[in-house]
């Protein structure tokens, strides 16, 4: 009988550990575990360093990389496009800002 407790407990406690999501604190650029949209988001605001660049996931050809100046390059290697992007700074945003543009 202590047997069958013993399983039984060692059985609940490591299913319970699963069900509680864990409080992730990861580098929104850097880790795959975030999705592409977030990582070129977290670019639009800001918060990349320069040389950090994401590729689209859609689209292959677009690639956003973050210059020396702050700026975000959005190059679209098929159409041979270039466009700058200055981000917005947190005061910028407002309170509804949900990214995009």
């Amino acid at each position: 009988m202590t047997r069958i407790t013993a399983i039984t407990t060692a059985f609940l406690l490591s299913s319970a550990s699963l069900a509680f999501p864990h409080q992730q604190t990861v580098d929104p650029l850097t880790t795959s575990s975030v999705s592409n949209a977030q990582r070129v988001e977290a670019l639009l605001q800001g918060e990349g360093r320069p040389g950090d660049s994401v590729t689209s996931v859609s689209d292959p050809n677009v690639t956003f990389t973050v210059m020396e100046n702050g700026l975000v390059e959005r190059r679209n290697d098929r159409y041979g496009t270039v466009q700058y992007i200055r981000p917005l700074a947190p005061w910028e945003r407002g309170f509804d800002y949900r990214g995009g543009r």
